[in-house]
């Protein structure tokens, strides 16, 4: 079923417009039985990243850019985390066989998604798993988008700090930094922010 429905999606790209028009019908009212739309996301992701030949990354992004509007905010914080980990099939040369691009695909499914406070640790925590991938400033943009949203509206401090580093420093220093209160106060020593800057971020 799960399949049936991936292929599904893949008509919101038709060029027949009623037939587009009838797929954000169908998923729309899909959207409204509860956590269906949530459920079935991890695998949309993994059988439509599949092969970028079949799915180029620009149509990726169209079919998901409609998905995700359907989300409830309640499940946002878990379905990026999952995104995360999906990180280590970009690693393995079964994930990449038809889809060398498959890190990309999945940066952007994380920057489809604004983080709050909590999915900000989440993000954080799942590092290790991305962190190879964020020398590839197409992926590091993506990550970043999603944080700039919070950077600007929150009043955690770890999340200031970001703001404060993220032009100096790889958000994988980023990360490890704000693990430690007093490393993160020694970067920014080090890096001679001035004081009336901290001030206006703080």
């Amino acid at each position: 079923m799960h399949g049936a429905l991936a292929d599904s999606a893949r008509c919101f790209l038709d060029p027949v417009p009623s037939i587009a028009n009838l797929t954000r019908l169908f998923f729309n009212e899909l959207g409204k039985k509860g956590s269906v739309i949530y459920n079935l996301m991890p695998d949309f992701i993994s059988r439509l990243s599949r092969n970028s030949r079949e799915m180029p990354l620009p149509k990726f992004k169209i079919i998901f850019q409609h998905l995700v509007k359907l989300l409830k905010d309640k499940h946002a914080d878990a379905l990026v985390e999952k995104i995360c980990h999906r990180f280590e099939l970009a690693k393995s040369t079964h994930g990449t066989a038809k889809n060398r691009d498959l890190a990309l695909y999945f940066s952007f499914c994380v920057s489809l998604f604004p983080l709050n406070d909590r999915s900000f640790y989440k993000v954080r925590d799942a590092l290790p798993v991305y962190s190879s991938f964020l020398e590839d400033q197409r992926i590091y943009n993506d990550f970043l988008s999603s944080l700039q949203p919070l950077i600007r509206t929150t009043k955690n401090i770890d999340v200031k700090v970001v703001y404060i580093l993220h032009n100096n420093v790889l958000l994988y220093d980023i990360f490890n930094i704000i693990c430690n209160k007093k490393e993160w106060k020694r970067r920014i020593t080090r890096l001679l922010i001035k004081k009336s800057s901290l001030l206006r971020c703080f």
